[in-house]
């Protein structure tokens, strides 16, 4: 990346992963969250959209976009876009793009930085939370990692009531890590399809299983490792080839991560530690 940033929160320990009969895979790379790195608000001309709690927008950054400067000559260009908090309240950002490197940046009311992130979203997306600290306005910047780049992206925006833990335990959703995170999961097989029914092991880890109790088909779990990197992990290792689709949530923030095993494919191991990001990390 050529953007000169302080980076926080590097992980440094590695859980050993939950592994199938046939793999292991090498665990993905610490997150790199930046935070505090003063940056340019709007400037003259430039415009600034409102976003609501729970709204997703698909833009593009383009050359008519407000121009920042960028160290050693150029321009990054930002697109900004304002919504309104309540103290206390959790607001996480996701910014996502399948052709540019995206950069995310969370402001107060006088632009001031909060958070940071280049590729806490995974692969070169982004992604940002906080707790808002006082009632009013702030900014959100979509940008890219690297100077001079335009191209699409989507960003969505969620709020939710400081601490609230939603999940709420049956036999086709499990609630883990004090019922932060809701697990739920489906299956498809040219003959069968439907919800897969959960078991919970311990507060951190359970199972599912698909056509018969005895029959386990993948064992997961989601972990706080927050004072490793300010992330919550999620692993998982499968004893199957069946299409499994895992949705995690984090009931805090509102952030849903999917996790998709193709039909007759050996269900590969799921070493996820940037998972859950953000200051909500606790």
């Amino acid at each position: 990346m050529n953007r000169s940033l302080t980076f926080v929160g590097v992980l440094g320990i590695l859980l050993a992963a939950i592994t199938t009969a046939s793999a292991a895979a090498a665990l993905r790379p610490a997150p790199k969250l930046q935070t505090q790195e003063p940056r340019l608000g709007p400037r003259a001309g430039c415009t600034v959209a409102v976003l609501s709690c729970g709204q997703t927008v698909d833009g593009t950054l383009a050359t008519t976009d407000c121009q920042e400067p960028a160290q050693g000559g150029g321009v990054f260009y930002d697109d900004f876009y304002q919504f309104t908090a309540t103290a206390g309240q959790q607001v996480a950002v996701s910014l996502s793009s399948q052709k540019i490197d995206t950069y995310l940046i969370l402001q107060d009311g006088s632009h001031n930085s909060i958070v940071q992130d280049d590729d806490g979203g995974g692969g070169t997306n982004s992604r940002a939370s906080f707790t808002v600290p006082t009632t009013g306005t702030y900014f959100i910047v979509a940008s890219s990692a690297q100077k001079g780049v335009t191209g699409p992206y989507s960003l969505t925006l969620f709020c939710a009531a400081g601490g609230a833990s939603t999940c709420t335990q049956d036999a086709n959703t499990l609630c883990l890590n004090g019922n932060r995170f809701q697990v739920t999961a489906i299956f498809k097989t040219p003959q069968q399809n439907g919800a897969a029914e959960v078991v919970k092991l311990t507060d951190d880890t359970g199972y599912l299983w698909f056509f018969n109790a005895s029959n386990v088909e993948t064992v997961l779990k989601v972990l706080n490792g927050c004072t490793l990197g300010g992330h919550y992990w999620f692993f998982a290792g499968g004893l199957t080839n069946v299409y499994t689709q895992i949705r995690v949530t984090d009931t805090t923030t509102g952030f849903t991560r999917v996790y998709t095993n193709p039909l007759n494919e050996a269900f590969q191991p799921i070493q996820d530690t940037s998972a859950f990001a953000g200051a909500v990390c606790q």
